[in-house]
């Protein structure tokens, strides 16, 4: 998920809570998560939910499966 605390949005890992560097536009922190190799997930085509996992948890994932 991205948490926005007032001007700053913060990429937090919907697995385990881990979060990256607050970034200052919603596009940026969606950028960041990208470059550091998170999975950004939208389980059903019309749902409004997005899900993010660190690479950790995209790991964990991968073994669970």
């Amino acid at each position: 998920m991205i948490v926005k605390r007032r001007y700053e949005y913060t990429p937090q890992c919907d697995g385990c809570g881990a979060e990256l560097e607050p970034e200052y536009d919603y596009l940026d922190a969606v950028g960041a998560m990208k470059l550091a190799g998170w999975q950004i997930i939208r389980p059903q085509k019309m749902s409004p939910e997005w899900y993010h996992f660190c690479p950790a948890c995209k790991e964990r994932g991968k073994n669970d499966g």
